[in-house]
C-alpha cells in the first residue's frame, strides 16, 4: 500500500484517516442557470485515495449518487434555499466516515424578461415634454431584471423616431431634437444564463417651442412717385409682437405689420425685426430680405372707343362695330358693356346686330404690367341713336317698381340740341332739359312731386316743329 503523506504548517506529516481530515461541499456554477442540472461536488482533505460518498439532503440519502459529485436534475427533483445538503465520504482503507459541512441556499437562478423605462433625469418622469432652443435635456434609463446573483451585461441602443443614433451610453443628452421627435431605447440584456435578450423601453415624445419666423413681401411694384406697401407675415408670434422695419439696416417705418413708402430707390433693401415673448421667454427673428426693383416710371392708361356707324346712327339689326383705342401701348385686357352688363368680348374690338336707340357702349382696358396709372380705364360711353317718330307719353308711374318709372322720350337722343321743359298747373317750371340723356323720374329738386297732371313744351330743334301736351304723374 502506498500511502501519501501530506504536509502540515508545523513541518510534522499529515496522514490520510488522522484527525485532521476534513470534507467540504459546494454549488458548482454558482448559481445554477434555471433548466441546467444543481451539482454539488465534495472535497476531501487529508483522506486515502479509496473514497465513498453519501449524499443526503435533509437526512434522506440520494439514491445512485456515490461519486464526489451530486447531480440533481433540477427538474424532476429540485433543491429549496432551505433544503441542508451534506455528504458523508468514507476512507475505504482506514474506515474513516468524515460528514462535511451542511450546504443550504442552492440557488436556481430563474429569468424573467427584463423591462426598461426611460425618464427624463430631472424630474424623473416621462411623457411628452416642450423643450427651448440650447436647453440641454437629458434622459436617463432603468432597467429591471431578477438576475441579482448572476453577472449582467447591457448594452444601450437609443432610437428617434425608430432610427438608430450614435450613442451607446446608459443616458441621452444633448441631442439636437426636432419637433415631435419620439425617443425609445432598446436596453440589450447579456448575462451567464442567457447569451442575448433585450426590452424596449416606453417612448418620450419631445415638442420643439415655437420659435417666430418671419417673412415680407410687396404686392405693389417699384414705381416711381407711388406709395409701395411692404406686409409682414409672422408664424408663432408669441404674446407681445413688436415690428422694427429697416431700409438698407436703418430704422424706418412704425411697429406695424406693414410699411409703406413712397422714397424708395432702386437696390434699397427691406427687412424686418420681429421680437415677441413666449413660452421660452424673449424671442426675435429677422425676415427675409427684399431689395426693390427698378423705379420704373408711370404710364398713363386711357382709352377711347369709336364705332362704325357714322355719327353713331343705326337701323334696326344693323351690325355695328366697335375699335378701343388706347394711349398705352403694352399688354392689355379688355371687357366690353352694354348698358352695364359684360358682353362676353375681351378683344380691343366688339361688334353687335342687336343694338336699338339709348343702348350705351362702353370698355374698360386693363394693364397687366405694374407702373400703369390707373390699371383699369373706362373708355368713353357711345349712345346708339336711330330716327324715330318722337312719340311722347301722357303718363308715368314713379314708384320703384321698374315698370315705367321714368319719362322716357328715346327718340329725342337724335336731337342733340332739343329743349324740354314742363310745368304745374299753375305755371311753374317742375323740369327742364338741354339735350336728352335720362328720363325724367317726376321729381324737382330731388324730391318727388305730387300726383297729378303737368304740362310739357318740348323743342326738338332744326326744322322739327314743337310738341306740347300733357303727362300725368300716377303712383
Amino acid at each position: 500500500m502506498t500511502l501519501t503523506f501530506i504536509g502540515r504548517a508545523d513541518g510534522a506529516a499529515r496522514l490520510p484517516g488522522s484527525a485532521d481530515s476534513y470534507v467540504i461541499i459546494s454549488q458548482r456554477d454558482y448559481p445554477t442557470c434555471e433548466g441546467n442540472p444543481i451539482i454539488i461536488d465534495a472535497a476531501a482533505f487529508y483522506m486515502g485515495p479509496h473514497l465513498s460518498y453519501v449524499w443526503r439532503v435533509n437526512g434522506l440519502i440520494q439514491p445512485n449518487q456515490n461519486s464526489s459529485s451530486l447531480v440533481i436534475d433540477n427538474v424532476n427533483v429540485k433543491v429549496a434555499l432551505t433544503d441542508i445538503v451534506d455528504c458523508v465520504v468514507t476512507d475505504n482503507d482506514s474506515g474513516q466516515a468524515i460528514t462535511s459541512n451542511q450546504l443550504t441556499n442552492v440557488v436556481t437562478a430563474k429569468y424573467y424578461k427584463p423591462s426598461a423605462q426611460i425618464y427624463f433625469m430631472d424630474t424623473f418622469s416621462g411623457g411628452e415634454r416642450t423643450i427651448c432652443p440650447d436647453v440641454a435635456v437629458a434622459i436617463g434609463t432603468s432597467t429591471s431584471f431578477n438576475y441579482n446573483l448572476v453577472p449582467v451585461s447591457l448594452q444601450y441602443q437609443w432610437l428617434i423616431n425608430g432610427q438608430p443614433i450614435d450613442n451607446k451610453k446608459s443616458f441621452l443628452e444633448n441631442y439636437p431634437y426636432k419637433d415631435g421627435d419620439k425617443v425609445v431605447c432598446n436596453v440589450i440584456m447579456i448575462s451567464k444564463c442567457l447569451a442575448r435578450d433585450s426590452a424596449i423601453s416606453n417612448e418620450i415624445t419631445i415638442h420643439l417651442n415655437p420659435t417666430p419666423a418671419i417673412t415680407i413681401s410687396s404686392a405693389d411694384g417699384g414705381c416711381a412717385g407711388t406709395t409701395q406697401v411692404y406686409k409682414a407675415t409672422v408664424t408663432n408670434p408669441g404674446t407681445a409682437p413688436a415690428y422694427e422695419w429697416m431700409i438698407n439696416g436703418g430704422k424706418a417705418g412704425t411697429n406695424s405689420a406693414t410699411f409703406t413708402s413712397s422714397t424708395l430707390k432702386t437696390n434699397d433693401v427691406i427687412t424686418c425685426k420681429f421680437t415677441t415673448k413666449n413660452f421660452c421667454g424673449n424671442a426675435e427673428a429677422l425676415s427675409n430680405p427684399v431689395v426693390v426693383a427698378d423705379i420704373t416710371a408711370v404710364k398713363s392708361n386711357t382709352v377711347s372707343i369709336s364705332s362704325s356707324a357714322p355719327g353713331n346712327f343705326i337701323t334696326e339689326g344693323q351690325t355695328v362695330y366697335f375699335t378701343a383705342n388706347p394711349t398705352y401701348q403694352g399688354n392689355l385686357s379688355y371687357q366690353w358693356f352694354v348698358n352695364g352688363k359684360a358682353s362676353g368680348y375681351d378683344g380691343p374690338t366688339f361688334l353687335s346686330s342687336t343694338l336699338t336707340i339709348g343702348d350705351k357702349v362702353y370698355c374698360v382696358a386693363t394693364a397687366t404690367e405694374n407702373c400703369v396709372v390707373p390699371r383699369s380705364a373706362t373708355s368713353n360711353v357711345i349712345t346708339i341713336l336711330m330716327h324715330k317718330p318722337i312719340i311722347v307719353p301722357n303718363a308715368f308711374t314713379p314708384n320703384g317698381d321698374g315698370i315705367n318709372d321714368t319719362w322716357d322720350l328715346l327718340p329725342l337722343l337724335a336731337y342733340p340740341d332739343c329743349n324740354i321743359r314742363v310745368f304745374n298747373r299753375y305755371g311753374a317750371l317742375v323740369y327742364q332739359s338741354i339735350g336728352y340723356t335720362q328720363g325724367w323720374d317726376g321729381t324737382l329738386n330731388g324730391k318727388p312731386l305730387p300726383v297729378g297732371v303737368y304740362y310739357y313744351i318740348i323743342k326738338p330743334g332744326g326744322q322739327t316743329p314743337p310738341f306740347s301736351g300733357s303727362v300725368s304723374i300716377i303712383r
